[in-house]
């Protein structure tokens, strides 16, 4: 399953791009010609990475 979606600012958007490359979270940059944001959670991701992205997207919007 992909969950895919934009921020209304692109700023946002690129600051949360970038923030998740820092925290080890890779592969979420929309597709090219579209943009967004996409996570991919297949049945291989375990609790624990899970919670993680969770974590780091919870600290991020707290920001906003």
């Amino acid at each position: 399953m992909n969950i895919v979606f934009n921020f209304n600012n692109e700023k946002n958007e690129q600051a949360f791009i970038k923030e998740s490359l820092d925290h080890g979270i890779i592969g979420i940059k929309g597709h090219r010609s579209v943009g967004g944001v996409r996570i991919s959670l297949y049945n291989s991701i375990d609790r624990p990475s899970l919670d993680y992205l969770l974590g780091f997207m919870n600290s991020f919007f707290q920001k906003l």
